[in-house]
């Protein structure tokens, strides 16, 4: 701490001197809801001189606990001069409510600078980000606009998880709208791909089908396996440089700077056919085909140990969940995701991992999932 503030707590985990219990023996204890910036000296010594001359005029604040939610410095200030100061309890009942008050209750008592405020914003929403940015914004005097602002730079700089849903005042949670992590594919990034490539044109029909057959989160995950593990299937382009199949492969590739793996088709083959027969398969899997699929491209990462297992199986859990798969549907795809492993040890024993581990690793994530509703 510089020479110049004084803060008698520093939030959750510090330690200060507790006063107002009376006794003669100094105490400490730690103080979690010191949310202010620290007063400089001067501005404690302007203080304690007040409270010499004048005693405290508005009481400690503390929880049925006797933690501190407003006052610390008065606190200081009283233990430093000797004085017993007044104290009223506020009857909260958690953290977050204790949280809450404290934050309100201070956010007017001071004058505070633009970073000063994001400071305070910071803290509340490292406590509890679960909570709205309304509901934020409330507790710390600032706009929901300025509590976004702080979120999305604590997220990017690694301090706070993004998190799907958002715990209202009134109790209730929200879930958020996805937001995207990779351009969803359009016609722009198409024709971007094939110059990219060298393809001039594309099978006459083709662009008329959707693309690319999966929503905005599947999509990102698509993406996300084709940069970490490479394009598995080839696109399709016939010897002229016509695209027969795998837009979104080339897209794929183009976004996560991919050099995708080019198969020449000719043209005696049935073109159209080939088409709409790839194309089709894919849009008539089920979302536990899908995932299946998805945990099939991160075979190599499941199999390293359990921790990884356990994060494959419940990324397609979670996937399955938010598709309004019921419970007993994705305890039996991620037992067919289990076997599926099993099978490619007993194909591959050189690997190291034994079908016995996986199965025993897997077996809390699949009693989880098959227990945690109906």
């Amino acid at each position: 701490m510089s020479g110049n503030e004084v803060r008698p707590g520093l939030g959750a985990g510090a330690t200060v001197d507790h006063v107002g219990n009376g006794s003669d023996t100094e105490s400490t204890q730690s103080e979690p809801f010191q949310c202010m910036p620290a007063l400089t000296s001067e501005e404690y010594a302007a203080l304690k001189a007040d409270i010499a001359a004048n005693g405290v005029r508005v009481p400690i604040e503390v929880d049925p606990w006797g933690r501190i939610l407003d006052g610390h410095h008065r606190a200081q200030a009283c233990r430093d001069l000797g004085i017993e100061p007044p104290r009223r309890t506020i009857q909260v009942t958690s953290d977050e409510a204790a949280r809450s008050h404290a934050l309100s209750v201070n956010n007017t008592g001071r004058q505070l600078s633009r970073e000063q405020r994001r400071g305070i914003v910071a803290g509340s929403l490292t406590a509890d980000p679960h909570l709205s940015d309304r509901e934020h914004a409330r507790r710390c005097g600032v706009s929901p606009s300025t509590v976004s602002t702080v979120r999305a730079g604590l997220i990017e700089s690694g301090q706070l998880s993004k998190l799907d849903s958002r715990l209202g005042k009134d109790g209730r949670t929200r879930h958020l709208p996805y937001q995207p992590r990779w351009a969803y594919p359009s016609l722009d990034l198409l024709e971007d791909a094939m110059a990219a490539n060298g393809i001039t044109s594309i099978l006459m029909g083709l662009e008329a089908l959707p693309m690319p057959g999966m929503d905005a989160e599947d999509w990102d995950g698509f993406c996300d396996s084709l940069k970490n593990y490479g394009v598995l299937v080839p696109i399709a382009v016939t010897e002229g440089g016509t695209l027969v199949d795998g837009r979104s492969r080339l897209i794929a590739c183009l976004l996560t700077g991919q050099t995708p793996p080019v198969e020449t088709i000719g043209l005696d083959e049935d073109l159209a056919g080939l088409c709409i027969s790839n194309n089709l398969i894919v849009r008539s899997l089920t979302p536990q085909d899908l995932a299946l699929s998805r945990a099939r491209r991160r075979r190599t990462l499941a199999l390293t140990s359990e921790d990884a297992l356990a994060e494959v199986l419940n990324d397609s859990a979670g996937w399955l969940d938010r598709k309004k798969v019921a419970r007993g549907g994705i305890a039996e795809t991620l037992t067919q995701i289990v076997d599926d492993l099993c099978d490619d040890l007993d194909r591959n024993p050189d690997i190291g991992t034994t079908p016995d581990e996986i199965r025993l690793w897997a077996e809390p994530v699949i009693s989880q999932w098959a227990g945690s509703g109906s």
